[in-house]
């Protein structure tokens, strides 16, 4: 429903259409940007709504207390987008690294969501889900696993990141940075002062429809 609320049951949130056109926005300025340059402010919406784009990369990250400068740390950080994870294994592509690289830093699957899940079993399976698109919004009741025509843009970036912040952790040659991604902290907009891990637990907890 075009009024729907992206979030179910969590609190302070702003519902309607006029949400869900500023998070398409925000969405295609993130796509639209070259990938070294993919870091924009994040306006500040009410409530506790965590931003969809932001969850390609989350935006203007430094670590605290570290001494390292912020350009040099996230220079060094590596993130694709549903389109890099989702294409087809071809020569050195983010493709080919799923697919050689899924079964050993997933063993269970790829898991998102809270009270209602997506689950990814296989390389195979991300190639066929990513990049979703549609409108962004909770996961249907009980758990979606493996599906190959589900359009939700939230859910789909939700995966990314996961996908991101497992490898980065799983492959010391995923990225060159000294820090983890999920370890880096949002310096600016509605979630400053988080974690990465912190707003992907947030998003966790809005595809899944449980409370913030």
């Amino acid at each position: 429903m075009a009024n729907q609320a992206i979030v179910r049951n969590t609190k302070d949130f702003v519902k309607g259409k006029v949400l869900l056109q500023k998070i398409t926005y925000m969405i295609s300025l993130m796509e639209e940007r070259p990938k070294a340059k993919r870091f924009l402010p994040i306006p500040s919406l009410s409530g506790s709504l965590f931003i969809v784009a932001s969850l390609m990369f989350v935006i203007f990250v430094t670590k605290q207390a570290n001494s390292l400068p912020q350009q040099s740390v996230c220079d060094t950080l590596r993130t694709q987008t549903p389109g890099g994870w989702g294409a087809a294994p071809a020569g050195n592509n983010p493709g080919t690294y799923l697919h050689n690289n899924f079964a050993a830093a997933f063993p269970n699957g790829l898991h998102v969501g809270c009270n209602d899940s997506l689950v990814l079993t296989s390389a195979q399976s991300v190639t066929d889900f990513l990049p979703s698109g549609g409108s962004p919004s909770t996961l249907p009741s009980g758990t979606l696993t493996n599906p190959t025509s589900h359009s939700n843009t939230l859910a789909g970036h939700v995966v990314t990141l996961k996908l991101s912040i497992t490898f980065d952790k799983y492959d010391p040659g995923f990225g060159s940075s000294p820090i983890n991604l999920e370890d880096l902290t949002v310096t600016q907009g509605t979630f400053a002062g988080w974690t990465v891990s912190q707003v992907f637990a947030e998003a966790n907890k809005a595809l899944g429809g449980c409370n913030s």
